[in-house]
């Protein structure tokens, strides 16, 4: 590679990483949480010991097709066998997916350990037109658990994604109370120099290592084509025997004492 043209391949490195991040980031989907109070919808009123089978969520993305809940049962069962309904919240609305679920009655028993993970996983065929709808989600006992007591005591639900997405949701309602202009500007700031940064980083490497890689041919040439010798150090031998064989004497107990 030419002279005149090495400063410009870190310069060319760090644009196309940059290009390549914000790609990445804005076209590769993701599962990306909807927005609640702590992360997720409380159902269970702790004060007055009420938990209840089902609740109302509202969801920011499109493409909703997961959703977490932390199920609770009261009643000693091998296996339970039920259902998970999500319907729109809206009167005389039917049912949008339906989710088959059977469970072992010890993962949902009420008493969770403090670093387990109370939430049970469900998958379903994605929502599309999820985005800024509310829905409602219950939990059917089956023939053989109606009697039982399972009730919901949170529920947390993902949307799959793009970062285009996500970016078009933050900048069409930012978060704060301030003027909904100046932090949609802030916000872009910020973005772009992120990407520049991982640019320039990027391209600062790049220039370490041909910057290191001259220095490592300058040294052979002068050399001339050799590498210089290297003082070598003559080793010594050290073993346990060695230090075996140092006189050892005990020190008598009235030695010890202070004179008068």
């Amino acid at each position: 590679m030419s002279r005149s043209r090495r400063p410009l391949l870190p310069l060319g490195v760090g644009v196309v990483g940059a290009l390549l991040l914000a790609a990445t980031a804005l076209l590769l989907p993701f599962d990306v949480r909807n927005s609640a109070t702590a992360g997720y919808n409380p159902t269970l009123d702790p004060k007055r010991g009420i938990a209840v089978t089902g609740r109302r969520i509202a969801i920011n993305y499109p493409n909703l097709h997961r959703i977490d809940l932390d199920l609770r049962a009261y009643t000693r069962a091998p296996r339970y066998d039920l259902r998970i309904h999500i319907r729109r919240a809206a009167p005389g609305a039917s049912d949008v997916r339906v989710i088959p679920l059977g469970v072992a009655g010890d993962d949902i028993w009420h008493e969770k350990g403090d670093f387990a993970d109370p939430f049970t996983k469900l998958h379903f065929e994605p929502i599309v037109d999820s985005a800024g709808k509310r829905y409602e989600v219950w939990v059917e006992r089956g023939p053989r658990n109606r009697d039982d007591i399972v009730t919901i005591w949170s529920i947390k639900t993902y949307s799959r994604v793009t970062g285009r997405d996500v970016l078009g949701a933050l900048l069409d309602n930012p978060p704060g109370t301030a003027a909904a202009g100046f932090v949609r500007v802030v916000l872009i700031v910020l973005l772009v120099g992120v990407v520049g940064a991982f640019g320039w980083l990027l391209g600062g490497v790049v220039a370490l290592v041909i910057s290191a890689g001259g220095a490592l041919r300058a040294i052979d040439d002068q050399a001339g084509g050799r590498a210089p010798p290297v003082a070598m150090a003559r080793g010594r031998w050290y073993t346990l025997s060695r230090f075996a064989r140092w006189p050892f004497r005990p020190l008598p107990f009235g030695a010890c004492r202070p004179s008068r």
